[in-house]
C-alpha cells in the first residue's frame, strides 16, 4: 500500500513495480535481491520480457492481463478453506479464478 511505497521511498524497485498481488511483489523483490548471473537464464527471461513487450503481441498481452486482473487471493482462499472457515466471497472469487486462468490457458 502507500505505507510500503513511502517506507521505500523513490527507488529502482518503485519505478519498476506494477504487481498486483503480494506474491508478485515479493517475486520481483526477490528478482532484485539476487539477480541471475548465468547467462542462459537470463537471457530466457529477457526473451520472455521481450515477447510481452513486442507491439505485435500487445492485444494478446492486453488480453492476458484483463483476464489476470480477475484471478484472486488464492493462497488465502486456500489457506481458509483447509481451515474450514471460508467467507461466502470465496466460492466467486474462486469460480471467476478457475473462469480466468481457462481463459488465459
Amino acid at each position: 500500500g502507500s505505507h510500503q511505497k513511502s517506507k521505500e521511498g523513490f527507488s529502482l524497485f518503485s519505478l519498476l513495480d506494477r504487481t498486483k498481488s503480494k506474491a508478485g511483489k515479493e517475486r520481483l523483490r526477490q528478482w532484485m535481491i539476487q539477480p541471475l548471473r548465468d547467462p542462459v537464464p537470463l537471457r530466457r527471461r529477457h526473451v520472455g520480457v521481450e515477447l510481452f513487450l513486442h507491439p505485435s503481441t500487445h492485444p494478446v498481452t492486453a488480453s492476458v492481463l484483463e483476464r489476470m486482473g480477475n484471478i484472486g487471493s488464492m493462497d488465502a482462499i486456500l489457506l481458509r478453506m483447509q481451515r474450514c472457515c471460508t467467507q461466502t466471497n470465496d466460492f466467486l472469487v474462486l469460480g471467476r479464478t478457475l473462469e480466468a486462468a481457462f481463459e488465459i490457458l
